[in-house]
């Protein structure tokens, strides 16, 4: 049987706090040559995923709708309550949000997830939030909880103005609502809890409220300015008291929001930031769009203020939208915007997970296909190399000690629980020898089995590499596992032992470098990215990195936010006015002076 992790959550904190570097070993008694590559470390890795299904069907889901997003959950006695956001009819009509519901007993996420949608007596779909006069739309799939007998309290985000095409909205303000989960009919609490006023010199992120959560007796609510997060709470029996919501400041809860910090930052920015606790890796997971939607990433804490680190892709939604898969089967609502919006709205669903949430089941929107889409995503937790004073080589689960051996670095990534597509791979150990064999099969009849180690594929899958079993060249009972050619450090190789995941490509987010990533004009609109395979505001098809800035830009001037290498290094602002960079924390900010038009126009 695989044990877990013989440490607390603080003290796996202590082991993986600071950026992750690539380790090599160092110090203690060693037979490993100098140089011996391996690979970054981080809580998991994306093993294995697939995409499942549309959790809204051809039919509109029995409420005559065409597409929507969103897509939170909250779960009530064995149901778990949907909030979508704008909602797209059959008819062509319009709604600003949808709610619905699952019955949980019995599904297998794999099968897909049959959601009962709210409507009205005729089956068509309803709101589950109606706007105000002064919104366009209001958003009401911002994380839920369940404090209070016979009511879901939810936050929703108001919006006074938005363009899909371009990517713009501007915001009125985060408020909080809740809805009784027998009619789903809602009623708003507190409907200016945070508005962009707290923020001078800052705005809104799309989507400025992204997620709730409930612990330890307190409701969290997580919110984005500029690009990044930031997080406060009030005691849940006080959810709908204003007053009595207090923000982290980085080292404590206060009552003004204006002094919030940011907990997570980001190479490529997120959007739609949610938390849930994954007894798995004994860590507080965030899931979230980033890399201009369209990717998704998880990012960890050890606890739920964060700070949330570790920043690792799990998909790359560019892939899956630009090759075959299940997307392909449905008619596009949006066929004009395909290389945008890409994967978005990226969230966590608790209730479904498998093997103590070692199996993930997010979904995500795409605006082409303008519908969520069901994921399933198997982690994989980093195994260290281990070596002993005579220099014979063992591998552990992180967080797990090998006595009278030093730690080297990380080998590879894999799953330590059974699932569809893994094979036992058991330690195999020769006491004569003292040698360790991590095989699916006996390796011979000097070895005893001394139970499965971890779980592996043994064929090729993708995001999967060989894990080769090398033997020394002087010493065949020297024995090393390794995705790496270990041939100029003296090994020769034996075998393909299985296939594992290593996070090759995983990148380190630079605070004191970067990019343009998002230019907005003063205390109005959002623009886009100037990133050349994802611009949602490029006009033409030229591949040119581009922002679309307006022919009458407002006497304030435009300014950007320089953060992320996503939009790359050869990025050209076109436009004719004066251009000035002031360096920050953040990387530094561009301020366009409109003394012109746009160039070319």
């Amino acid at each position: 049987m695989i044990t877990k992790p013989r440490m607390s959550a603080v003290a796996l904190l202590a082991l993986l706090a600071g950026v992750a570097v690539a380790l090599s070993g160092c110090g203690g008694s060693s037979g490993t040559p100098p140089g011996m590559p391996f690979h970054i470390e981080r809580p998991a890795a994306a093993y294995f995923d697939a995409q499942i299904c549309s959790i809204l069907d051809s039919a509109g889901g029995g409420a005559g709708i065409k597409g929507q997003d969103g897509g939170t959950t909250n779960v009530i006695d064995g149901r778990s309550y949907w909030t979508f956001g704008d909602t797209i009819m059959l008819d062509g009509g319009f709604l600003p949000n949808n709610a619905g519901y699952s019955d949980n007993a019995g599904v297998d996420p794999d099968n897909c997830i049959p959601i009962t949608r709210k409507t009205d007596a005729a089956g068509v779909a309803l709101p589950l939030l109606p706007k105000l006069d002064d919104e366009v739309t209001v958003w009401p799939a911002a994380g839920q909880v369940s404090v209070q007998p016979g009511a879901v309290h939810f936050l929703f985000n108001s919006v006074a103005n938005s363009d899909y095409r371009t990517g713009t909205y501007e915001f009125h303000r985060i408020g909080l609502a809740r809805f009784d989960p027998d009619s789903l009919q809602s009623t708003r609490v507190i409907e200016n809890l945070i508005d962009a006023d707290a923020f001078p010199g800052q705005a809104f992120s799309l989507t400025p409220a992204t997620g709730m959560l409930l612990s330890t007796g307190y409701v969290y609510i997580y919110f984005a300015v500029d690009w990044n997060v930031r997080v406060g709470r009030v005691p849940a029996a006080s959810i709908e008291d204003k007053a009595a919501y207090t923000y982290w400041d980085g080292e404590a809860w206060v009552a003004d929001v204006s002094k919030s910090t940011d907990i997570l930052r980001t190479q490529g920015g997120q959007q739609a930031f949610n938390v849930a606790f994954n007894p798995y890796l004994l860590k507080w997971t965030a899931t979230y769009a980033t890399n201009t939607l369209s990717a998704v990433a998880i990012a960890y804490a050890d606890a739920p203020e964060g700070p949330f680190t570790d920043e690792t892709m799990l998909l790359d939604c560019k892939a899956i939208f630009r090759g075959p898969g299940l997307w392909r089967s449905r008619q596009l609502v949006f066929p004009q915007i395909q290389r945008s919006y890409i994967c978005y709205h990226a969230t966590q669903h608790p209730e479904f997970d498998k093997n103590e949430r070692q199996t993930l089941y997010l979904t995500y929107g795409n605006i082409a296909t303008y519908t969520l889409w069901l994921h399933r995503i198997v982690l994989a937790p980093p195994f260290a190399q281990w070596e002993s004073a005579t220099g014979r080589t063992m591998y552990a689960r992180n967080g797990q000690d090998v006595p009278g051996a030093t730690r080297r670095g990380v080998a590879f990534y894999a799953p330590t629980e059974p699932g569809s597509g893994l094979t036992p791979i058991h330690d195999w150990y020769d006491a004569a020898g003292d040698v360790h064999r991590y095989e699916a099969e006996p390796p011979g009849a000097a070895y005893a089995d001394r139970g499965i180690a971890f779980y592996a594929a043994m064929a090729t899958a993708p995001g999967l590499a060989p894990v080769t079993r090398w033997e020394s060249a002087t010493d065949a009972d020297r024995i090393v596992y390794s995705t790496f050619d270990l041939s100029k450090q003296g090994y020769r190789s034996a075998a393909i032992a299985f296939y594992a995941a290593t996070l090759d490509g995983q990148t380190e987010f630079d605070a004191d470098g970067g990019y343009v990533y998002w230019i907005r004009e003063r205390g109005k609109y959002d623009f886009g990215c100037c990133d050349q395979t994802n611009n949602p505001t490029r006009q033409t098809g030229d591949p040119q990195h581009e922002f679309t800035l307006g022919v009458d830009p407002a006497p304030g001037g435009y300014e950007g936010v320089v953060c992320s290498p996503v939009c790359g290094t050869g990025g050209e602002i076109v436009w004719s006015g004066e251009v000035t960079f002031t360096p920050n924390a953040r990387g530094g900010k561009l301020t366009l002076t409109p003394n012109g038009p746009k160039a070319g126009q």
